[in-house]
């Protein structure tokens, strides 16, 4: 293929999630020449093209157990006003949300300053990053990969590396070298359930039903049939807006991310 250019660096990592950006981020600053491709126009994995947040519990009681880079991050996001921690001493915020009667650490961050905030993240440390471009497979020479292979609007890339990091989530760098993956469960390959997150704006905090209630509600509504959802209860967390509640409370059952179609059909059903 004539519009196929060789370029080369010490590490490749294909995925600019919670795994990835990490992982270009060490590397760079450890002296290794780094390329961070991404398909997506911005970095952080579901937290931002799906909106899949809190960052969940990281502690051990009162001991911060996920420290590094990911705490330096969230120090980040804190300096940039786009997070909001959630210390497990403010029990209202508990009786309110839906989701556990725990008092957990969880780490409520704003996506869209997230986005830039990542960026910088990257660059600062020496990274090279690539957007909008996708691996579609990969170069082998002797049983190890010797390049990616990547798309964008600009045509096709063989990018080279001496270290290759998959961070795609589907292991599909890993499953295009010919290494053995598994997917869900071993006897049926099932995975966890897909959810298309929402948010409401301008709730009333003071008038909002608490976790029991608002179940109560969506039980009755099901059993009457005004609510198809196959997931057994509401599952709301508050963000870093006063007045905005993020909602991760749809169920997508049988659907595979390793097929286009099944995708397509998973996108249209969470919406509706």
């Amino acid at each position: 293929d004539k519009s196929t250019k060789i370029k080369h660096w010490d590490v490749i990592v294909s995925g600019g999630g919670p795994g990835g950006v990490p992982a270009a981020v060490a590397a760079a600053r450890n002296g290794a020449r780094v390329l961070l491709v991404e398909a997506y126009g911005f970095l952080g994995g579901m937290a931002t093209t799906a909106l899949v947040l809190p960052y969940m519990k990281y502690s051990a009681g009162k001991n911060l157990i996920v420290r590094g880079l990911f705490e330096e991050f969230l120090d980040l996001l804190e300096q940039n006003g786009a997070i909001k921690r959630m210390r497990h001493t403010d029990e209202e915020l508990i009786r309110l949300n839906t989701f556990t009667t725990d008092l957990e650490d969880r780490a409520h961050f704003d996506d869209e300053p997230m986005k830039w905030l990542l960026d910088r993240f990257v660059l600062d440390s020496g990274v090279d990053l690539l957007l909008h471009t996708k691996a579609v497979g990969v170069i082998m020479k002797n049983g190890a990969i010797k390049a990616v292979r990547v798309f964008h609007k600009g045509g096709v890339e063989d990018l080279s590396a001496e270290i290759f990091i998959d961070s795609t989530g589907d292991g599909d760098i890993a499953a295009w070298a010919g290494a053995k993956i598994e997917i869900g469960r071993r006897e049926d390959n099932a995975c966890q359930p897909m959810t298309t997150s929402f948010r409401m704006a301008n709730v009333d905090i003071e008038r909002m039903p608490d976790g029991k209630e608002v179940n109560r509600l969506f039980n009755k509504a099901k059993k009457s049939g005004e609510i198809k959802n196959p997931r057994e209860n509401v599952l709301k967390f508050f963000t870093v807006h006063p007045d905005v509640i993020h909602f991760n409370s749809t169920r997508v059952i049988g659907k595979t991310s390793l097929d286009g179609w099944s995708m397509t059909e998973a996108e249209i059903e969470g919406r509706r």
